[in-house]
């Protein structure tokens, strides 16, 4: 946010002087082509503020903080009447701030009264010939504070901006992408401070510099920030497999190669057995994401799991369900695994020869447990995890072969598993497509649910429930959409709080205000919406998400695109709304750089 500060005092002399040759005693020397002046000390509440061309004064927090800090720095034009009242010509916010925050005076030129034709013209020239400091210029300030031994918090104070801008302006002033940027494109120190991140990804920055200033920014920088993660990941892998003596591919084989995955293949009519495979001179492996158990610190699977019968429900030995909510593990930041990151392309899941349905079917183990503790405190988690595919790079060396019948082979007594290759072409793509708009809008889903629970995190930090609480909850629990159990919403509502435990939570239940109170009872209804929401919400509108997600954007929060495919909301907006949402940013703009009286 670009704040709204006094001139400083080099401009308020040069100003002052244009009008008014003053002595240091403050009395000025007058002149037949000018009339005489005085700057005096007056009371800001004794002024009378005369008429101007200025209708909207835009007396803001941030110009408030200004003033109340450090003063008025430009001198105030005003006339004095005969009677001894002093009229504002010149400088009505100044007036009217210094008045707000009880300034006990403020400095006034007192000039000489001419006609109503030049007071306006005069005002109008005054405000037209002002231009604000442009972003850069602003963060050369803040640096120059900084290399001065100014804290943040001194310069958020001083300058009267907030200081989460101070704080990723110095961010900034490191990377000469985003400075160079930050010069070329308007864009707040945050925006410029999240290019950061991605200036060693020319790609990444071009993305997010189509996104400055709409509501989608933040959800594209996340986007990135796990893909990113996901890479890492899968390179840290893949580096782990390789020093274990294994051959890992880099990219997946398509149809038509001589290389098959072993699940494809058969000896003699009979599929390959596992201590074979392991063997194999040719055998390679290939990293992918499917639904599993997996560590919830580095993303491997854990086989032991995956093959038993944890993934039909049941419970192995040695594991037990996790009986309390254990809050995600904070994967590292983007800059301290970008040593680490492959640049390994596109996403891990390839087209294969056959169509893969696990994405499909993951809304039928929603209702499941999905955590794990081992006995040794290993904890697993039941969702997208990396595993590996077997494949033998020469099939025809070692005689096997795939099934040659047509319809695919039986799995489990069920019906074929259909295989891609022998679908008709326009089947096939249609399958391709429908597979990547499965894995992107739950990828999608993921990278907006960290938006929105640091979202929830600063919103449920607030003294009173916002408009439209009231109706939300009555809807809420007369509709029973509470589905989520009251211990575990519990658990994620103090969290939410930034409370240690429920014990801290209920301590400040008991001392708050009604206004508090009902934030802390939203907390609840809300942590238990959220416990309800997956990577499957995406798929079917479903009401009680619907209104849970709708009533976050009522309080400020900007969904995101696949959070709008989970209300039913359309995904096209028109060129009328494009346009609309262009206009709003440079609105937002002029008025961050308007700084006239």
């Amino acid at each position: 946010m670009t704040s709204t500060t006094e001139p400083t005092t080099a401009e308020a002399t040069s100003e002052a002087s244009s009008e008014a040759s003053t002595h240091a005693s403050g009395t000025a020397v007058s002149s037949d082509a000018q009339p005489a002046t005085t700057l005096v000390q007056l009371n800001p509440a004794d002024l009378i503020i005369g008429d101007n061309v200025r209708v909207d004064t835009r007396v803001d927090a941030d110009f408030l903080a200004s003033i109340k800090e450090r003063g008025v720095l430009q001198p105030i034009v005003a006339v004095r009447h005969p009677d001894g009242t002093h009229v504002v010509r010149y400088g009505q916010r100044r007036t009217l701030a210094a008045t707000q925050v009880k300034r006990p005076t403020v400095p006034v030129l007192v000039v000489a009264a001419t006609d109503e034709a030049d007071q306006i013209i005069d005002q109008m020239a005054e405000n037209d010939h002002r231009t604000a400091l442009t972003e850069r210029e602003r963060l050369a300030g803040i640096t120059r504070l900084f290399d001065l031994g100014m804290s943040a918090a001194q310069i958020a104070k001083q300058t009267a901006t907030d200081r989460e801008q101070v704080a990723a302006a110095r961010k900034v002033a490191k990377s000469a992408t985003a400075t160079q940027v930050l010069a070329q494109v308007p864009m707040t120190f945050t925006e410029a401070a999240v290019l950061v991140e991605f200036e060693d990804t020319p790609a990444d920055v071009q993305a997010m510099l189509a996104k400055v200033g709409t509501s989608q920014f933040e959800h594209l920088a996340q986007r990135l920030r796990d893909q990113r993660a996901e890479r890492a990941r899968h390179a840290a892998y893949a580096k782990k497999l390789r020093e274990a003596g294994h051959t890992v591919l880099d990219e997946r084989p398509g149809y038509g190669e001589v290389a098959q995955p072993f699940d494809s293949l058969r000896l003699n009519g009979e599929p390959i057995p596992a201590e074979v495979r392991a063997t194999c001179p040719d055998l390679a492996l290939w990293i992918t994401e499917r639904r599993g158990w997996g560590d919830p610190v580095t993303g491997e699977g854990v086989e032991e799991l995956n093959s038993g019968a944890a993934m039909s429900g049941g419970v192995p030995a040695g594991w037990r369900e996790a009986d309390e909510h254990w809050k995600p593990v904070v994967r590292p930041e983007p800059a301290e695994v970008a040593d680490q990151a492959a640049d390994e392309g596109e996403d891990a899941e390839g087209d294969g020869d056959e169509y893969d349905e696990d994405d499909e079917d993951e809304a039928e183990h929603e209702n499941r447990a999905d955590r794990l503790v081992h006995e040794d405190g290993r904890r697993a988690e039941l969702g997208y995890c990396l595993r590996t595919e077997q494949w033998c790079m020469k099939p025809h060396v070692y005689g096997y072969a795939k099934p040659s019948y047509s319809g695919g082979y039986y799995v489990g007594g069920g019906a074929p598993k259909v295989k891609m290759a022998e679908l008709p072409p326009v089947e096939q793509a249609k399958r391709k497509a429908e597979r990547r708009d499965v894995i992107e809008s739950n990828k999608a889903w993921v990278s907006a649910e960290k938006v929105r629970q640091a979202w929830l995190w600063t919103f449920l930090g607030r003294k009173s429930a916002p408009k439209g609480t009231g109706r939300f909850l009555a809807e809420v629990l007369l509709s029973g959409s509470m589905r989520e159990s009251t211990y575990t919403a519990i658990d994620k509502a103090v969290s939410y709080l930034g409370k240690k435990d429920t014990r801290t939570a209920l301590a400040e239940a008991g001392t708050v205000t009604d206004g508090r109170g009902t934030v802390l009872a939203l907390a609840v209804v809300l942590a238990a919406h959220e416990s309800a929401t997956g990577k499957h919400s995406w798929r079917t509108v479903n009401p009680h998400t619907r209104r849970y997600l709708e009533f976050l954007a009522s309080c400020g929060y900007v969904l995101s695109d696949v959070e709008r495919r989970a209300c039913g909301h359309d995904l096209s907006p028109t060129e009328a709304e494009q346009d609309a949402e262009q206009d709003e940013a440079g609105d937002d703009e002029t008025a961050q750089d308007d700084e006239q009286d």
